[in-house]
């Protein structure tokens, strides 16, 4: 695999998911000790600290890194493609214009 084939296919999603990932893990980090209080409609769901759930909160920033790795390969794959199809209608038009004029 050449290098401007990692640089086109690999790289943008690995990018894409490091990043997701980087950003919904921040917080963890940063506020992982303290006592949090969830409640919803005046009824506590949780109290204690943030890394008491940090498993399932990883899991779900694991989701969406996957998710945006995944979006950027489709959106990668999507762009390709348009660029084919406009190559292959600019060969189209070329040839119909050959045929006119003999």
């Amino acid at each position: 695999m050449s290098l401007s084939a990692l640089t086109k296919f690999i790289l943008p999603p690995v990018l894409a998911s490091a990043a997701v990932f980087s950003v919904m893990t921040v917080p963890l980090a940063l506020i992982g000790d303290k006592q949090i209080d969830i409640n919803f409609q005046e009824e506590t769901l949780f109290f204690g600290k943030l890394r008491d759930v940090a498993l399932p909160y990883v899991v779900v920033a694991t989701g969406m890194s996957l998710g945006a790795g995944i979006s950027a390969v489709a959106l990668s794959g999507w762009r390709k493609s348009s660029r084919k199809s406009t190559e292959v209608e600019q060969q189209i038009s070329q040839l119909e214009l050959q045929l006119q004029q003999k």
